[in-house]
């Protein structure tokens, strides 16, 4: 994945997910919010595609998880994201 802005949000889900599909709905209004922001986000869906590949390679192993790297590459943070 890569992308021209400053930023790039991952966030890791799998169907079925109930804390993915809590999330899912706020991580899209945020991506709306903030698309003129230097800021992309994508979904990982962990079931289709590359998806699980993709997760490996960063080193998650949790649901939900969001992933902040800056535009080289970096890590910029790692955090769970539960939602009640």
């Amino acid at each position: 994945m890569s992308d021209s802005s400053g930023v790039v949000v991952v966030l890791y889900t799998a169907p079925g997910c109930p804390h993915c599909s809590n999330f899912l709905p706020k991580f899209n209004t945020l991506s709306i919010e903030r698309e003129a922001a230097n800021v992309a986000f994508y979904n990982v869906n962990l079931m289709s595609g590359d998806g699980m590949a993709i997760a490996r390679k960063n080193n998650v192993s949790l649901l939900t998880f969001l992933h902040s790297l800056s535009q080289g590459g970096s890590c910029l943070s790692r955090e769970r994201a539960l939602c009640p």
